[in-house]
């Protein structure tokens, strides 16, 4: 498993990557529009790093 801080930074890195299409540039948003409240409210830290492993895990398979 990657760790957290790998796994954000792969997130930025596909959203910045002009061939990912516009729909997983969408997912990636979405989640952190959803998680934006981890920095100023009370979240759901499970829920979160359940979500960051659930959105990343595809992209785990595309660099085996």
């Amino acid at each position: 498993m990657q760790p957290t801080n790998d796994r954000i930074r792969k997130l930025k890195q596909k959203f910045e990557d002009p061939e990912v299409p516009h729909d997983e540039k969408m997912k990636i948003i979405e989640f952190f529009q959803n998680f934006n409240e981890i920095f100023y409210g009370d979240i759901d830290i499970d829920s979160f790093f359940r979500q960051l492993e659930d959105i990343s895990r595809e992209w785990d398979n595309d660099q085996q």
